[in-house]
C-alpha cells in the first residue's frame, strides 16, 4: 500500500508543481527534499509498529534479532517507496503508473524466492533482479541464526540433498541457508539493498527534472 500510495500523488500534482516553479516559488530540489522528509516520520512508524506485533506473533527470533531486522525493514520500504515514487514521475497517467506498479510488485515476489527456491536453471539468474529477494535474504539469515539442528527423521527435511545421502544427519541453519540459495554474507545484501534505494532517490529527482 505504502508503494501505491506514493506513485499516485506525483502525477496529480505534476501541473501544479510545473506551474509554480515556473513562477520561481521554488527550486525542484526544495520540493523533492522537503516532500522526502515529510513523509519519512510515517513512513518509519506505520511498518515499526506492524512489525512489532507480527514479530513476536510469529514466534520468531530473540530480541536482538528483532532489533537486528528492525533497520532492514525500514530500509527495504523507504527504498519500494522510492521505486513507487520513480514511477509516479516517469508516468503521467495514474492508472498507468499503478499497473506498472502492480506488475513489477508481483513479479519480484514470484522471483525472490519466498513462495519456491526451484527455479530453472537459466532462471536462476532472475532473483538478483527481484527488490524483495535482498531484504528477504538478510531477514532470513538473522533470524535463522542459533536454530536447533533438525533430524533428517523428520518430514519436515527429508526433501533436503544432505537427507537423501544420510538418513542419521542433522539440517542446520547453514544447511537451510544454502538451500535457499542465501551463501552471500548478510553485508552483501544489505549494501546492495542501501545502494538500489539511493538510486531509485537519485532517479526520481532526473525524472522530475526530466519530465517536469
Amino acid at each position: 500500500m505504502s508503494l501505491l500510495t506514493l506513485s499516485l500523488p506525483v502525477p496529480s500534482e505534476r501541473g501544479l508543481i510545473s506551474k509554480e516553479r515556473l513562477a520561481g516559488a521554488y527550486r525542484l530540489s526544495a520540493f523533492y527534499l522537503a516532500r522526502t522528509v515529510s513523509e519519512l516520520p510515517l513512513t518509519i512508524v506505520i511498518p515499526t509498529l506492524y512489525f512489532a506485533f507480527v514479530y513476536w506473533m510469529a514466534g520468531l527470533n530473540d530480541v536482538t534479532a528483532f532489533f537486528m531486522t528492525w533497520p532492514i525493514l525500514v530500509l527495504s520500504v523507504i527504498s519500494i517507496q522510492g521505486f513507487g515514487l520513480l514511477i509516479g514521475s516517469l508516468f503521467t497517467n495514474i492508472k498507468v503508473a499503478l499497473l506498472t506498479c502492480d506488475a513489477c510488485i508481483l513479479i519480484w515476489i514470484l522471483l525472490c524466492g519466498f513462495f519456491t527456491q526451484t527455479f530453472p536453471w537459466w532462471l536462476r539468474w532472475s532473483r538478483y533482479v527481484s527488490h524483495v529477494y535482498y531484504p528477504l535474504a538478510a531477514i532470513t539469515i538473522i533470524n535463522s541464526r542459533g536454530l536447533e539442528p533438525v533430524s533428517c527423521n523428520n518430514s519436515a527435511v527429508l526433501s533436503m540433498p544432505k537427507c537423501s545421502d544420510n538418513v542419521n544427519a542433522f539440517i542446520t541453519d547453514e544447511d537451510i541457508l544454502y538451500q535457499a540459495g542465501m551463501v552471500l554474507p548478510i553485508y552483501c545484501y544489505i549494501s546492495t539493498l542501501a545502494v538500489v534505494c539511493v538510486v531509485f532517490r537519485i532517479a526520481i529527482y532526473i525524472a522530475l527534472r526530466v519530465r517536469p
